[in-house]
């Protein structure tokens, strides 16, 4: 129940900060009900509330293994190797998502506010957007990586998608984190060609290892060779699970600075927002 409690006052929380966040993109009087309307709330709710669960999820796992080196403990291990296995399949499954979710919050700020668009895709912050991609793909490749690993050292049956995954969503990260400098506006669709890649072959590992070894006892039972591949797994487990904490600190630190001298883009500036403000007659009806 305490636990219920507790995500339920943090879902109530995200939603009411995400409006905050929303009306200094896009600064809409809308009041507490009003702010459903501002374009960019609904893709950045649900882009931080999967964003909030993956994160959490990989940095469980990456602890989750790392207790399982230290323990001694038979029932300890298995449970360790049971959580850093599910932990892993929850993360990587929702961080897929979040490139879909991405993808539309940044039509609805191109279409809404183009100024901060621009900003966030060419401006200043642009570097960041490159270097988000950049931590995305150590949580990819990391994620396909230790599920190879958790297969091939667990004894399970051998799939072709083990040996072709980790170089494929390689590969395609590589392509989609490339600067725009490299990749000419005639031929941008090949980042999205190459993120998509890595998403699509990711998904395919997930489904044919979604059941995990750890799964096939009880997470109080210790599997030797589930333990030993997870062990083997843990340096990718511990990538991921860091980058993933990265990759969620990054994001504010964009969504900060792409509003650049303003602290609401467009009405409020930096400087305004540092001592008393005298808001202009035509900012309220």
């Amino acid at each position: 129940y305490l636990g219920t409690a507790l995500a339920s006052l943090q879902t109530l929380f995200v939603v009411l900060i995400v409006g905050l966040d929303a009306y200094l993109i896009t600064p809409i009087n809308g009041g507490l009900v009003g702010v459903n309307l501002n374009p960019p709330y609904w893709p950045l709710l649900f882009h931080r509330l999967i964003g909030n669960v993956s994160w959490a999820a990989l940095v469980f796992a990456a602890y989750a293994a790392l207790k399982l080196r230290r323990s001694s403990d038979s029932e300890e291990r298995g449970f360790q190797a049971w959580a850093a296995s599910v932990n892993l399949r929850i993360g990587l499954v929702l961080a897929l998502a979040m490139p879909a979710v991405g993808g539309i919050l940044v039509w609805v700020l191109s279409a809404f506010q183009p100024g901060y668009f621009s900003n966030l895709v060419a401006g200043d912050t642009a570097w960041m957007l490159v270097l988000q991609e950049a931590f995305l793909a150590v949580v990819l490749v990391g994620g396909n990586l230790a599920l190879t690993y958790e297969a091939r050292w667990s004894g399970a049956d051998p799939s072709a998608v083990d040996t072709v995954s980790t170089p494929v969503v390689l590969a395609g990260m590589v392509v989609a984190s490339l600067p725009a400098s490299v990749i000419p506006p005639n031929i941008v669709a090949l980042r999205y060609a190459g993120l998509g890649a890595a998403v699509i072959v990711t998904a395919v590992h997930l489904a044919v290892r979604w059941r995990s070894p750890a799964q096939s006892t009880t997470p109080a039972v210790d599997s030797t060779a589930t333990t030993s591949a997870l062990r083997r797994a843990r340096p990718a487990l511990v990538a991921v699970g860091t980058f993933a904490m990265l990759t969620a600190l990054l994001m504010g630190v964009v969504k900060e600075s792409a509003r650049g001298q303003y602290a609401t883009y467009g009405e409020l500036t930096q400087a305004q927002a540092q001592q008393q403000f005298q808001p202009p007659a035509s900012l309220y009806p």
